[in-house]
């Protein structure tokens, strides 16, 4: 399953060009995810004030906004739900010169969500995707 997630910045007028995010899950990757959710469900039921797990995941690929996106993607549902599901074929179709190098990346793992954040090189923000539920991640459908 591939993803496009849109991103948050911790500065609001500045994001180091890192726009979007794709996220390729293969199944092994599903798997894990949801193995961690488990274990942070398990953890939760043990100590209330559980909140996430983390880990160093550099799946995510940030990237800027292109001129031909919206022939991607519906940029309108990526907008208002967060993420898109997308076929492999349009992977080759971002721009190779759009993304953008990243360091320190991770998930972070909810009961039943999970979001990746970064810190674009040479930048003092930190991006944040949108959420991804469980439901997507197991289904792999956009909500």
């Amino acid at each position: 399953m591939n993803l496009i997630l849109r991103t948050y910045s911790s500065n609001s007028e500045y994001n180091g060009d890192c726009d979007y995010a794709l996220v390729n899950l293969y199944k092994p990757q599903i798997q894990q995810i949801t193995n961690r959710m488990k274990l942070a469900d398990t953890l939760n039921k043990r100590d209330s004030s559980f909140i996430c797990l983390e880990y160093w995941d550099p799946t995510p690929r940030f990237f800027s906004l292109f001129e031909n996106l919206e022939r991607l993607v519906d940029c309108n549902a990526l907008n208002e739900g967060g993420s898109v599901v997308i076929g492999e074929a349009l992977i080759n179709r971002i721009p190779e010169e759009t993304y953008r190098d990243t360091e320190a990346s991770k998930i972070i793992v909810f009961l039943d969500s999970v979001y990746w954040e970064c810190r674009p090189r040479h930048c003092d923000v930190i991006i944040e995707t949108a959420e991804v539920s469980k439901a997507v991640i197991i289904g792999g459908k956009s909500l």
